[in-house]
């Protein structure tokens, strides 16, 4: 649990580059920020649940065994099972979520969803309304919700706002399901809200610190 809890912090490799294309082309201070505040949530939320969760600690430390080259038949059939997993558990769930999101927004149903985050996103965020339906494609594909923010032509403080909010807000849909089956929905919903709440709450206190925007501005490239 304390290891679910701290990887929510870590952006994944599709995001990481939905990062560094957004902010990279703005401020060379804008990327390294928001890694060093990935790092800081990370160390932050170990240190709590390290509090919180009581119970005894399984000793990680343990003597390597004797390396041996693996036999053909063992390495194809664990191959074989972990592609299988993969397909099952993580493409599937991911693919079927895509074909949702696009089947939502060629009707109109994500617009008029949107409009519901949009005074969250206007009043507390300070960012464009039109930013309110990126977020809905980041329960798809997380750096979907950093990505279109390009296109709406914002200043760099709302790009390290969006940036925020991407880093911290709800995981994909394959960790969703993935979280539903290691542990239970229950769990899985607690983290959909606590990442949310925590994404949204960061994002407006950032979104205030208008000192940001000077500082930002003053690396630009």
């Amino acid at each position: 649990m304390i290891a679910t809890m701290i990887c929510m912090a870590v952006p994944c490799i599709s995001q990481t580059g939905a990062f560094i294309a957004m902010l990279s082309e703005r401020s060379v201070s804008v990327v390294p920020a928001v890694f060093m505040l990935s790092f800081a949530a990370l160390l932050v939320s170990g240190l709590i649940m390290d509090r919180l969760f009581k119970g005894p600690r399984p000793l990680t430390i343990i003597e390597i065994p004797e390396l041996l080259l693996p036999r053909r038949q063992v390495l194809m059939k664990k191959i074989w099972v972990k592609l299988k997993h993969y397909v099952m558990n993580g493409a599937l769930p991911m693919i079927i979520a895509v074909a949702i999101a696009a089947l939502l927004y060629e009707t109109g149903i994500m617009a008029s969803v949107g409009s519901l985050l949009s005074p969250l996103v206007v009043h507390w965020l300070r960012m464009p309304e039109e930013a309110s339906i990126p977020l809905i494609l980041g329960i798809m594909r997380r750096e979907l919700a950093v990505l279109p923010l390009l296109e709406m032509k914002p200043t760099t403080l709302q790009l390290f706002v969006g940036a925020v909010v991407g880093l911290f807000y709800v995981p994909c849909i394959a960790i969703i399901a993935t979280l539903a089956r290691e542990f239970n929905v229950k769990t899985a919903l607690f983290m959909l809200i606590l990442t949310s709440t925590t994404a949204f709450l960061a994002g407006g206190i950032f979104a205030r610190m208008e000192f940001l925007e000077f500082m930002f501005n003053f690396n630009e490239l």
